[in-house]
């Protein structure tokens, strides 16, 4: 028998992980790259489908689905929606149904801006010198200046 007692079923309360861990939010937006860019996801869409169906042709179904999964997973930061927020201490990047990541300033060693985004260069690892990592950040439908401004102090900051 099922007691209906005094407890009660409390959803424990997520404590505010950004302004303690990450310093103060400057800045957050959501860009949606590939309603941006039309054309370029047209191209990729089709190109992605048309190597899968090779795929499947050549060998069976189950690898053409897996060569399609592959490729969208590839393209994700591009085919789904990020989501951006500066802190002091760093940027978090959430993309798709990934979880969000965190990148401290220091992380980054130098910045490219563009027409429609920052370009962030990671630091060199020991194990891969020559494969240089980076970060793209889409402006979307945010203020382009005010990120471009925040990224350049924090960035600026650190490489004077």
């Amino acid at each position: 028998m099922a007691q209906a007692s005094g407890k009660k079923n409390k959803k424990p309360s997520k404590p505010e992980q950004a302004t303690s861990d990450h310093g103060e939010v400057l800045m957050s937006w959501e860009a949606r790259p590939y309603l941006q860019e039309k054309r370029k996801t047209a191209i990729l869409l089709i190109s992605t489908l048309l190597f899968s169906a090779l795929v499947w042709y050549s060998f069976d179904l189950f690898a053409g689905v897996l060569t399609f999964a592959i490729s969208i997973n590839s393209f994700s930061s591009f085919l789904f929606p990020s989501r951006y927020r500066l802190f002091d201490k760093g940027l978090e990047v959430k993309t798709g149904i990934n979880a969000p990541v965190f990148h401290r300033w220091t992380a980054f060693k130098d910045y490219r801006i563009f027409h429609d985004g920052v370009h962030l260069n990671y630091r060199p690892r020991r194990i891969r010198e020559r494969i240089l990592k980076s970060l793209f950040v889409y402006f979307g439908d945010a203020d382009g200046e005010a990120i471009k401004r925040i990224i350049k102090e924090h960035m600026d900051a650190f490489y004077d």
